[in-house]
């Protein structure tokens, strides 16, 4: 299935509404948070309130969240401190929220960072603040089917699953060949 941060799927039933949730608490915030991202298609979004401070409030296979509960606006450090936060080679979706305004300094970074930027009321419901937060994104999902053995000429064996973009490297150890996956984008 298709996460689209609108709350909607592309290929699949929509699901349904999204219930208002008082958010009264930064405790509150980063669980709204979470709910809204296992909304967008993140199944496995988990906030853990009062957890160290590590930058990141949420997380999930494939996004990361960072949730503000204060009044003052979101200004660029904060989402600099964010994407410095994101674990070295991970191309996981950031997703900010906040229950404030962002500074025209922070939606231009996050423009720049495809930071989708959220405003959440205190009813709970989000409001996308820039165009990351309106595009649709693809949430990773278990392959649908067992992995085939790929033919092999000699050089390595693989396996292979639908949708999934198969490319080979070369053990540094070993110096032998074996196969790496990566989700393809463009199916479904």
């Amino acid at each position: 299935m298709r996460g689209n941060m609108s709350g909607t799927s592309r290929g699949a039933q929509p699901p349904g509404p999204m219930q208002p949730m008082q958010v009264s608490s930064w405790q509150q915030a980063e669980l709204n948070a979470a709910r809204w991202m296992r909304h967008w298609g993140y199944a496995d979004a988990t906030a853990r309130p009062g957890g160290p401070d590590s930058g990141v409030d949420v997380r999930a296979a494939g996004a990361l969240g960072q949730v503000k509960y204060q009044a003052a606006q979101v200004g660029r450090p904060e989402l600099q401190r964010f994407v410095g936060a994101r674990p070295r080679g991970s191309n996981a979706q950031l997703i900010f929220f906040t229950g404030s305004d962002y500074a025209p300094t922070a939606v231009a970074y996050a423009e720049e960072w495809s930071i989708a930027l959220f405003k959440y009321g205190l009813d709970g419901m989000m409001t996308p603040v820039n165009a990351p937060a309106r595009l649709p994104r693809l949430p990773p999902r278990l392959p649908p089917h067992p992995p085939r053995q790929v033919s092999r000429s000699g050089s390595g064996t693989g396996a292979w699953s639908p949708g999934s973009v198969c490319s080979w490297h070369r053990s540094a150890r070993s110096g032998t060949r074996r196969p790496t996956r990566a989700r393809s984008p463009w199916t479904s």
